[in-house]
């Protein structure tokens, strides 16, 4: 029997690259059957060093619809948020 992880588990994603709205889906699908298959309850989902392309609209990310897809949406506009930060700061 698998064995629940503790709360506030941590999934990083190191050098991802999400390239497209169906890529973003893919990924939520997935995560979506991680928590499922080993009942992550709350987890932390990060991105470092990875690539989330800009072409990826406000428009397309409305598209998206499942919880996970909803919560990927989230961690997407906060990486560019942060991505958007760090520019700024390299600048000044």
């Amino acid at each position: 029997m698998l064995k629940r992880p503790e709360p506030n588990s941590k999934i990083e994603m190191i050098g991802c690259q999400l390239k497209s709205i169906e890529a973003v889906k893919t990924l939520a699908k997935h995560l979506d059957a991680i928590e499922k298959t080993i009942g992550i309850c709350e987890v932390e989902i990060k991105f470092s060093n990875g690539f989330i392309c800009p072409d990826i609209s406000e428009q397309e990310m409305a598209t998206l619809q499942t919880p996970m897809e909803k919560i990927m949406k989230g961690v997407i506009l906060s990486y560019r948020e942060s991505v958007s930060k760090n520019k700024e700061l390299s600048k000044g």
